[in-house]
């Protein structure tokens, strides 16, 4: 019945751009913003989400039917451009992405039409699918704004939008009403950053906020009880 849910963190994010971070800490946040080609379901298979198939053409050429009608949280529409532009902004050494390695065997990307891309790899690669777990993200407003305001001011298609970022303080985000799968049930997600594990587990605890992640061992049997 909550209409918001704060979730307590051991640090904050260092950036919301999903290109430019491994960090678990900084993905809770993102993946609530952004959708991928693909991702895991509760089964931990493969399923579809902005991609609704990924099938080998050729030995070297896979094909990406797209999910129609999506939109970014500006409005800016989800199609093969995009699905060009966040897979090439990746792989271009000037973004300075840590996930390049993840896509190093891609060799081009090609537009077929709106809904269909097309990913030819250097050489025969079975688990291009698992690769393709990836945020994408809008070409039009990352041109128009910057990498920089970009990361600070993040847009995807994922459940949630942007609200706000106060550095060391909270990540609020608000629920997305036009979200292709449904608007989510909770109307505000907030990550706080916590430091110190007794201080997380005692607003858990309280009531102060409503999860909390890294439950210190020495602590979780009065959390338990």
């Amino acid at each position: 019945p909550k209409t918001s849910v704060i979730i307590a963190q051991g640090v904050d994010t260092t950036t919301l751009d999903p290109h430019l971070h491994n960090e678990t800490t900084s993905a809770n946040i993102t993946w609530q913003i952004f959708d991928g080609l693909l991702r895991r379901g509760s089964d931990m298979k493969l399923e579809p989400e902005l991609a609704l198939s990924v099938e080998p053409v050729s030995d070297l050429t896979w094909e990406l039917k797209l999910r129609p009608g999506v939109r970014f949280h500006n409005g800016e529409e989800f199609d093969a451009a995009s699905v060009k532009f966040s897979l090439e902004r990746i792989l271009d050494p000037a973004t300075k992405s840590p996930q390049i390695s993840n896509l190093s065997f891609i060799d081009r990307v090609e537009i077929i039409d709106s809904l269909t891309v097309q990913i030819t790899t250097r050489l025969p690669y079975p688990l291009l699918r698992e690769r393709l777990i990836l945020p994408m993200v809008p070409p039009e407003y990352i041109r128009e704004h910057g990498a920089l305001y970009f990361a600070a001011n993040p847009v995807g298609t994922g459940p949630y939008q942007f609200v706000s970022w106060m550095k060391d303080e909270a990540v609020v985000l608000a629920a997305n009403p036009a979200y292709w799968r449904g608007a989510p049930a909770i109307a505000q997600a907030t990550f706080r950053p916590i430091p110190e594990n007794s201080a997380r587990a005692a607003e858990l605890q309280t009531g102060a906020v409503d999860l909390i992640v890294n439950i210190p061992p020495h602590l979780a049997e009065n959390i338990k009880t």
